[in-house]
């Protein structure tokens, strides 16, 4: 059985992982951005965008579908351990087409045969998550290893990259660390997942029943890497590196933000999945819509202050060299907001209740939009055409999803604080516009003090607003302490005791008496 606080405790260790997701990135991507160059950088997104193609199709779909499919079967080992088996032999199959198909590019395609050895180190990396089973991780819960592992492995990344990468020419020994270090992640998973599955086979898989859901996802997964990916791979080959180096800058921005609002996500699958099995539909709506609520809190001031200092973030952090992506930032930062909810919408709402098809519909439309719009918008205005692109092409997504829910979108904005809304625009705009017409002190300062002054204006109009999040923080905090007292009393030798050890006790004193 799942423990009901166990989620509290997932949130906590998720906001580790999604801290450290942040944080290390603020970092090396600054680093990074400026020793490479936009070239570099241009070349490594590139490569990176263009080989994820392939991986993609190595793990068809099986990332979220595999967390769904693993999340209902595990209080139930061999049942556990046939699933685990049956999606590592599918993925098995695909990964070596993929990676033929991958060769043969490599050879044939001048752009990519120019870095065919950094294509190669990027390949090994990326095709590893194959046999990864982050997905296992996931399924099971197991938030404390994923944040402690990742966390780990951010900093070993962050300390490597700071030694060995010094300036342009270091391209390859980036693409070594960032890979050796993913693949070195993946084989980690193996070592702890195996308490949780047999690795001895068993008898009678089921191959079949995997195929078409798969297959669905793999659909979606395609439609999803096409708009996330294309404009990068588009950009490469109708302009130059330089070019896919600047919209890469601004599309990372947009996208440490975004990293936030979607880790939501990860926390819930599992446990949304389960309560469907269970057919627990009130836990069910209500976690989906305390997690609306946290999407537009935290999306929407993200848009309005990144709106306002988009020019002294890019300066600040990525040098002179990246002015050129500012404006193409300002037009990615709604995909913040759209994201979030259509990654709700779609994979903690729809996938839970099995409407697969309805999330891969909407993603093959956001992908048809954003191919059409750049292949007609790159050579008349650039990268920022290629934005445009991605911001309409995340409307179509959420939009179709939205309309698909039908009734049930009563139940995603039945109590959506409105009030939090206004209270953030009418605190925290005009104060941004005052600060922008009287700070003139450099990016350094001009984003220190704006940072400082936003963040106490967007506090007090939670506050004044009474918004849940403040509720809910407290409230994780406090079940979090007070289950650790329960499940964990101390008896009198100084053995720690859980609850129904505790009975036994209890229950062998009164026999005792009598």
């Amino acid at each position: 059985m799942v423990k009901s606080g166990r989620l509290g405790r997932n949130v906590i260790f998720n906001v580790i992982l999604t801290l450290s997701q942040i944080i290390i990135p603020i970092i090396t991507f600054p680093y990074i951005s400026r020793v490479l160059l936009p070239e570099g950088t241009g070349i490594y997104d590139f490569l990176n965008s263009f080989i994820g193609y392939f991986s993609m199709f190595a793990m068809l779909g099986v990332s979220t579908y595999a967390i769904k499919a693993c999340a209902v079967n595990r209080d139930n080992k061999i049942e556990l351990t046939k699933t685990v088996h049956e999606i590592l032999i599918l993925t098995s199959i695909s990964t070596l087409i993929a990676i033929i198909c991958l060769i043969c590019c490599m050879f044939f395609i001048e752009k990519i045969n120019n870095n065919i050895i950094t294509a190669a180190v990027i390949a090994i990396g990326l095709f590893s998550q194959t046999f990864g089973m982050s997905w296992l991780c996931s399924a099971m819960e197991q938030y404390a290893f994923i944040s402690i592992k990742s966390l780990i492995f951010n900093i070993l990344n962050l300390i490597l990259i700071f030694i060995f990468v010094k300036n342009r020419d270091d391209l390859l020994i980036y693409a070594v660390i960032v890979s050796a270090s993913t693949f070195l992640s993946n084989v980690t998973n193996v070592f702890y997942l195996k308490k949780y599955f047999y690795f001895k086979p068993q008898k009678n898989y089921n191959l079949k029943k995997h195929i078409l859901p798969l297959l669905i996802f793999f659909c979606f997964t395609l439609s999803t890497t096409i708009y996330t990916n294309i404009d990068r791979v588009m950009i490469g080959f109708m302009l130059n590196d330089e070019a896919v180096g600047l919209y890469s800058a601004s599309y990372k921005i947009c996208h440490i933000i975004s990293t936030v609002i979607i880790s939501i996500g990860a926390v819930l699958l599992p446990r949304l999945s389960y309560y469907i099995s269970q057919g627990r539909k009130e836990e069910f709506f209500n976690i989906i819509r305390k997690a609306v609520n946290i999407v537009l809190v935290l999306a929407v001031p993200s848009i309005i202050y990144f709106e306002f200092y988009a020019a002294d973030s890019v300066l600040l952090f990525l040098g002179d060299n990246y002015a050129g992506s500012i404006t193409s930032m300002q037009i990615l930062l709604p995909t913040i907001l759209l994201i979030g909810l259509s990654n709700l919408i779609g994979i903690q709402y729809l996938v839970p209740l099995g409407k697969e098809k309805h999330v891969m519909f909407s993603t093959l439309i956001g992908a048809v939009v954003d191919v059409v719009l750049n292949a007609s918008l790159i050579y008349f205005i650039g990268i920022e055409g290629t934005a445009i692109g991605t911001l309409v092409a995340e409307f179509s997504v959420f939009l179709y999803q939205f309309i698909i829910i039908g009734k049930e979108r009563k139940e995603f904005i039945k109590n959506i604080n409105i009030k939090t809304i206004i209270y953030i625009f009418l605190l925290t705009v005009p104060m941004l516009l005052i600060l922008k017409c009287v700070l003139d002190l450099g990016s350094l300062w001009n984003f220190i003090i704006s940072v400082l002054c936003f963040g106490v204006f967007y506090i007090i109009a939670l506050l004044l607003s009474k918004n849940e999040i403040i509720k809910l923080a407290i409230n994780i905090f406090k079940r979090e302490s007070k289950e650790k007292v329960s499940d964990n009393k101390i008896d009198k030798n100084g053995t720690a005791i859980n609850n129904e050890t505790e009975k036994k006790v209890e229950e062998k004193v009164s026999v005792d008496k009598n």
